[in-house]
């Protein structure tokens, strides 16, 4: 008599389930903080300054792909410099929008980065 037998799962699903297996374990991972070199935490002042650098590079950033949506061929007759000028003003008003209040940005920046210096 024969004797039926289970065929082995589809490779696709079984690549499912050992990925899902694998985010479940890493979901599941104690979370580590960050660390500098030689075990030293940065101070309070040198994050929130790595937090502002951060917010105004994200909106030069910003403003760079809304400025891509604009036709300023004509402001330099389209010379190579127009594309460093452009590249300049970018950073430059991110800096301004950056210290005149923000997106507040920085600030939740500054709370995560120091929330995981703290775990380590």
């Amino acid at each position: 008599m024969l004797t039926p037998t289970l065929a082995p799962n589809p490779p696709s699903q079984t690549k499912t389930d050992s990925d899902m297996l694998h985010v479940r374990e890493t979901v599941n991972r104690p979370v580590k903080g960050i660390a500098l070199r030689g075990n030293t935490k940065a101070s309070e002042a040198k994050i929130e300054a790595t937090a502002k650098e951060f917010e105004e590079q994200f909106i030069a950033q910003m403003m760079s792909t809304m400025f891509s949506t604009v036709d300023t061929s004509e402001s330099l007759a389209g010379s190579d410099a127009e594309e460093v000028y452009q590249s300049m003003l970018e950073n430059e008003y991110g800096k301004i929008v950056a210290r005149s209040g923000g997106l507040g940005i920085a600030d939740q920046v500054k709370q995560i980065m120091l929330q995981q210096q703290e775990l380590e």
